[in-house]
């Protein structure tokens, strides 16, 4: 199984087609997870839990490094990833109390 903690330097630079010593890899990763974590409520740990995040997560950094100079005034969402995301999202659901 695939994880998204296995995503290094190397995996999004071969994904690109870009050199792994680019400087933005780091950014795009850690703003792919960023996102990620954001929309589905869930940490960076529980990424791992679904293969699909894999991919999620590389589509993520192509996209944010096919727009880094792209301006508009709409958002582009991917519907793919988005799709994906929403499988996993736990932010809409009612949390159970816990006691103390």
């Amino acid at each position: 199984m695939v994880k998204v903690s296995d995503i290094d330097a190397n995996t999004i630079a071969e994904y690109l087609h870009i050199d792994a010593t680019d400087p933005l890899i780091p950014g795009l990763y850690r703003a792919a997870i960023g996102y990620a974590t954001s929309y589905t409520g869930r940490t960076e740990e529980e990424l791992d839990l679904f293969e699909d995040m894999y991919i999620a997560i590389l589509i993520l950094c192509s996209d944010f490094y096919d727009q880094r100079t792209e301006h508009t005034d709409k958002p582009k969402n991917n519907n793919v990833v988005n799709t994906i995301l929403s499988l996993h999202s736990v932010n809409l659901l009612p949390r159970q109390e816990v006691e103390a």
